[in-house]
């Protein structure tokens, strides 16, 4: 078992005033942050954190949101949905988009566990797996990938 978590530091004077960590989500199969301290007297929020990197906890809950073009899986629907964007835009309409669709990654992170709740939009929903070890994110991702 090794270490889950990659330390992320932002901040301009002291690197210790804004500090929190990433995570490799099997589930979105991207790494999420979560801020565990931010500078003095900052009004931000950041999760609870057991400063454990091999069985890490956060509280509380991570919910991470997004939009994806609709047919992301799909190029030939994505390049139709893009031309068709660019025909709109042409023809003046002037806020067109390519159709989207909401994504959704809400999970509990336990003692080296994820465990994905029910309104996740991925294949986890409603499961609980082991961590991946951060420096096997991209072979995780790869074999996953790959017809």
């Amino acid at each position: 078992m090794g270490i889950k978590l990659k330390r992320f530091t932002v901040g301009l004077d002291d690197p210790e005033d804004h500090v929190g960590y990433n995570f490799f989500c099997p589930g979105c199969l991207e790494s999420h942050s979560v801020k565990t301290k931010t500078p003095t007297g900052s009004p931000q929020h950041v999760w609870g954190f057991n400063d454990d990197t091999e069985h890490p906890t956060f509280t509380p809950s991570v919910l991470v949101t997004w939009e994806e073009p609709l047919n992301i899986g799909d190029p030939q629907a994505l390049r139709r949905d893009i031309e068709d964007t660019h025909r709109r835009k042409e023809a003046g309409e002037e806020h067109a988009k390519i159709p989207q669709v909401a994504k959704r990654c809400h999970s509990f992170v336990k003692n080296g566990h994820i465990e994905y709740l029910s309104d996740c939009t991925h294949s986890l929903a409603g499961q609980t797996i082991e961590m991946i070890d951060w420096e096997d994110r991209l072979s995780y991702t790869i074999k996953h990938i790959s017809p």
